[in-house]
């Protein structure tokens, strides 16, 4: 009876084993991300390659800083998903997802200024993105 339960084992730390590897290889990790936002290599960017492609824009007597980037809604959620958060909430106006680095990510489209926004947030601190 012994030896069946060693055989067990032995599967179990071979099966964790290929799991260990094809995670480690980047290979279909989970995710809740729509399947219609496939990316094509090179496409992913980090918030500092949207900065750079921004313009400063209004200073604010809070915690935020704002940023101007030209498109709409549509250019934001390219934006957004090239970031590639894990989709916490998704619905036709807004997304909200974890960026790698712990930052919540969020795509709305309208804010108080009724602009479309991409929003960086961690704790307090924001970094906005402006849509014209």
């Amino acid at each position: 009876m012994a030896q069946y339960g060693d055989d067990a084992l032995a599967l179990g730390k071979k099966a964790k084993g290929k799991l260990d590897d094809a995670l480690s290889k980047g290979k279909k990790k989970a995710c809740a991300c729509p399947k219609d936002n496939k990316k094509t290599k090179g496409t992913s960017k980090t918030v500092d390659d949207l900065i750079k492609n921004a313009k400063p824009g209004d200073s604010t007597k809070g915690r935020s800083t704002i940023y101007e980037l030209s498109g709409g809604f549509e250019q934001a959620l390219k934006d957004f998903n090239s970031l590639e958060p894990q989709i916490i909430k998704s619905t036709p106006e807004l997304q909200v997802g974890k960026l790698k680095d712990g930052r919540t990510v969020i795509v709305r489209e309208e804010s108080t200024d009724g602009r479309v926004t991409l929003e960086i947030q961690k704790g307090k601190k924001k970094i906005k993105f402006r849509y014209n």
